[in-house]
């Protein structure tokens, strides 16, 4: 917002949206009162993607369990790829580690996958870490082409907006921060219960920043 002590002008998305004389009290309040609310275009796309995501994804959770539970009786690949993977989750994660926590883990890696990739460009973790891995493993027993697209599909729109605002985040610390509102954001729609279960908390990235630090010094 612009003004000579005569005329104020707002510009806002690159164009000029208002404009009013500095001694109309009224209008003057107006256009401030735009200026403190105006929400940039990118950022309302993404509030109003989370909101869908919410509304969305109760019946995509539905779906993938259903989905998964169905492989039990018809797809030997995955009971040998599931019964593999719990055994490492028993022996590496926790003993008491359960076949429904698996399946919580298979539904998480599947909706989060894309997010990772997305913002930290990271194609190959899948390949590098142990759990990723095995899961993934599992998860391309049952999960791929027209079965992935259908599922996934009413959520895609989430997937788009963080893909375009993660295309424009080249700072580390910044895609930390990034990752964090979207982790918050998914749990909260998914099962917050079930994050504090299986250990998924969010540590300010102020402490996470000093304890890495701490340990290098």
């Amino acid at each position: 917002m612009f003004e000579d002590s005569q005329t104020a002008v707002l510009i806002q998305s690159g164009q000029e949206t208002m404009r009013v004389p500095m001694k109309d009290a009224d209008a003057l309040d107006g256009i401030i009162t735009y200026f403190i609310n105006y929400v940039r275009p990118e950022v309302k796309d993404f509030r109003e993607a989370i909101e869908t995501f919410k509304q969305d994804l109760p019946t995509v959770l539905n779906a993938l369990r259903d989905l998964i539970d169905s492989q039990i009786e018809t797809n030997a690949a995955f009971k040998i790829a599931r019964a593999k993977f719990w055994g490492i989750c028993k022996e590496s994660i926790n003993p008491e580690v359960t076949l429904l926590d698996v399946r919580e883990m298979m539904i998480q890696h599947i909706l989060t996958e894309d997010i990772f990739i997305s913002i930290f460009n990271e194609s190959q973790f899948h390949r590098e870490n142990n759990i990723a891995r095995e899961l993934k493993t599992i998860i391309d027993t049952f999960f791929t082409g027209s079965t992935k697209k259908n599922t996934l599909g009413t959520i895609e729109r989430y997937y788009g907006v963080i893909r375009r605002t993660a295309a424009n985040i080249y700072n580390h610390h910044e895609k930390q921060k990034f990752l964090k509102v979207l982790y918050e954001n998914f749990y909260k729609a998914y099962n917050p219960k079930a994050a504090d279960r299986l250990g998924i908390v969010y540590t300010p990235n102020e402490i996470v920043r000093f304890m890495i630090e701490s340990v290098i010094i």
